[in-house]
């Protein structure tokens, strides 16, 4: 990482984690806008950082479809598997929430900025996924956003989602960025 990208990569993160913190505690708390509200201003923060470059600016806008849309099936399977469940409070299930689904979107801004350094490292981004993806479900539901079936399954089925989620989501970049270079060639 060159030393100027620095503050944008952190910048990208701390985003991120604003807006993961915004979806787990106002879900957790009674209060599931405040996350979507959130995060879709970070990420429209986020689209704005980019610059003028509309071709790059569209990459990233089908790179946070693709997640969100991704993030949804994901989540859906989990939910309707039993793995996960929503309380009450933390919003309307169907099956997954409006802030699971901005969350994974917010994700999805990472994954060609913050978490560049995972590119076309698939093992490495499905060993951070079954890592992390328990960590993040077990600390929202500490903060009483959502729900895990009792461990080990709850833990091991939410980091096989993520063992596969990551590179799928890698996949995807690539796919997403492939296709902006056929553009720029014609």
């Amino acid at each position: 990482m060159r030393f100027e990208t620095f503050p944008r990569t952190v910048a990208n993160l701390v985003g991120f984690q604003a807006t993961w913190l915004a979806c787990a505690w106002g879900a957790g708390n009674g209060h599931p806008l405040v996350g979507p509200v959130v995060g879709l201003l970070w990420v429209w923060l986020h689209l704005a950082s980019l610059g003028g470059d509309r071709r790059d600016r569209a990459v990233e806008v089908r790179l946070l479809l693709a997640t969100a849309l991704t993030g949804y099936l994901f989540d859906a399977l989990l939910v309707l598997g039993g793995v996960i469940g929503f309380p009450t409070h933390a919003g309307p299930a169907v099956p997954t929430t409006p802030w699971m689904v901005v969350l994974w979107m917010a994700f999805g801004a990472t994954l060609r900025h913050g978490m560049n350094w995972a590119r076309r490292r698939y093992v490495v981004g499905a060993c951070a996924g079954a890592i992390f993806g328990p960590f993040a479900y077990t600390t929202g539901e500490a903060l009483g956003a959502i729900a895990l079936a009792p461990p080990p399954v709850g833990l091991v089925a939410v980091g096989a989602q993520w063992a596969v989620a990551m590179p799928l989501l890698q996949w995807l970049r690539e796919r997403v960025e492939g296709a902006r270079a056929e553009v720029k060639v014609a």
